[in-house]
């Protein structure tokens, strides 16, 4: 249950972020007087921020996806326990060894599916620190060094 509420909560987290890239994407390439700009009408600083926003709106949409595939598979591996336990209560009054071989295979596919799931949400977030690292070397190259950063050697 934890794991579920975790996983929506970084899914909103991750939503609002590309949320807030297509924001920034279009107030980048808006005129002073309003009109539409193209990337090429607009300041260097703001290209350089177009890009990097380009950059990152494909790793928070693979987080958004790999979010939602975690999610859905602990849902289909609860559903796989619930319906192993309707098969369990199946069996016993008519002591039927099919319908509790039934539910053993039940209960293995639902931990097998729940597991794949902690494997696709760790790799989510070990992967998610992917775009503030970008971001933050890529601000570095820019010569816009931050405070403190510029020294640090930068994961790989």
């Amino acid at each position: 249950m934890a794991t579920r509420q975790r996983a929506a909560g970084r899914g909103t987290v991750s939503s609002k972020r590309l949320h807030e890239l297509n924001s920034e994407r279009l107030s980048l390439l808006g005129g002073p007087r309003g009109e539409m700009l193209t990337e090429n009408q607009a300041s260097e600083i703001n290209r350089a921020r177009l890009e990097l926003i380009d950059q990152q709106v494909p790793l928070v949409m693979a987080r958004i996806r790999g979010i939602r595939d975690a999610c859905v598979l602990v849902y289909i591996a609860m559903g796989l326990l619930v319906l192993s336990i309707i098969v369990i209560a199946a069996a016993i009054p008519g002591r039927s060894v099919a319908l509790a071989y039934t539910a053993l295979a039940l209960v293995v596919c639902a931990v097998i599916i729940q597991f794949a799931a902690i494997v696709l949400a760790t790799r989510v977030m070990v992967r998610s620190a992917e775009t503030v690292t970008y971001e933050t070397k890529r601000t570095d190259e820019l010569g816009l060094p931050m405070r403190g950063l510029s020294d640090q050697p930068w994961p790989t």
